[in-house]
């Protein structure tokens, strides 16, 4: 087939976005496929090239990419692609709708609230009020659509409304919305899954060994391992997350691979934090790393993921499938 890899997103996280475009592309190759390589801020320009394509696969991080914009271009272009649709990408990208989702599906996450500039200025007093009430000391600042990779966030360990303005004023630099939420002291687990278009298969468990609250580069642009296979929590714990995490997955059709945050208390207190529909593809991240537990390596990765975009394709516009190989 005749592939586009397109990459990009957020200015933070180009470096690691052409990391992954490359590698993949290289993958790609290897399978067998034609590549091009195509940078998305040049997307208009190469339009035409662009609708010559079979597939297009999404290395995306961060917006826009990853909350439906490309998507639904990808759309109005009738071009099958992997990953989630316009709808799924757009709520789980905002993170305060994706803890609203979660509550209303009765999944544990740590209290929140969220905010515009905007209105922070216009009702200074109401919100902080609201702050002080609804929730505990300490907690995180983070971007609610433009972060993601730990950018942007920020700790408050005291009610201090100097140390809060200046948290605020770090969030807004990446974002003009901003969540925040109790701080969980625990241990980060990430949990992938493979979402066909009739099934949700479940990777396993992962821990982190290394802190989220690190830097994006300490974690990302290195080779060192950041997960290992979860070997603490208790087996009921373990099944209590897998069935929250599919309730989530099902509600919104989230397909491809994607992955949730969570973290876990003293007492195992489980949070989910967020759900990501775009997925580090590197050989030291989380879904390479968990698919290779249950004996994915990267290609067979990549070429589910190509299968269940076609086959999504398929069953929406009654395209034909493409032969993977």
């Amino acid at each position: 087939m005749k592939i586009s890899v397109i990459y990009g997103g957020s200015p933070m996280e180009y470096d690691i976005a052409l990391k992954t475009a490359k590698f993949v592309h290289e993958e790609l190759i290897s399978l067998g496929h034609e590549v091009f390589l195509l940078d998305m801020k040049n997307i208009f320009e190469e339009i035409n090239m662009l609708k010559k394509m079979d597939f297009a696969f999404l290395v995306t991080y961060g917006c826009p990419g990853e909350d439906g914009t490309l998507q639904g271009l990808l759309e109005l272009l009738d071009i099958p692609y992997n990953g989630s649709g316009v709808l799924a990408s757009s709520l789980f990208k905002d993170k305060s709708v994706a803890k609203h989702i979660f509550q209303s599906l009765k999944i544990p996450t740590p209290q929140f609230m969220s905010f515009t500039i905007h209105e922070y200025y216009s009702n200074k007093k109401e919100i902080l009020d609201q702050l002080s009430r609804s929730l505990s000391m300490p907690v995180i600042f983070k971007p609610a659509v433009q972060g993601g990779s730990s950018i942007g966030i920020k700790k408050v360990s005291e009610f201090n409304i100097n140390k809060i303005n200046k948290a605020i004023q770090h969030v807004n630099q990446y974002d003009d919305k901003i969540l925040v939420e109790n701080y969980i002291n625990g241990v980060d687990y990430i949990i992938g899954a493979v979402c066909d278009v009739n099934e949700i298969t479940l990777l396993p468990l992962m821990r982190a060994v290394v802190n989220k609250e690190n830097s994006f580069k300490s974690r990302y642009l290195s080779n060192k391992p950041m997960f290992v296979e979860n070997d603490e929590l208790d087996n009921k714990i373990v099944h209590e997350i897998c069935s929250d995490m599919v309730k989530a997955l099902e509600l919104l059709n989230v397909r491809g691979f994607c992955y949730a945050d969570l973290r876990v208390d003293s007492k195992e207190q489980y949070y989910f934090i967020e759900i990501g529909t775009t997925y580090g593809m590197l050989p030291n991240s989380v879904v390479p790393v968990s698919a290779s537990k249950v004996g994915l390596d990267i290609k067979d990765v990549l070429n589910r993921d190509i299968e269940i975009g076609l086959k999504r394709h398929k069953q929406k516009r009654g395209s034909k499938v493409c032969n993977l190989h």
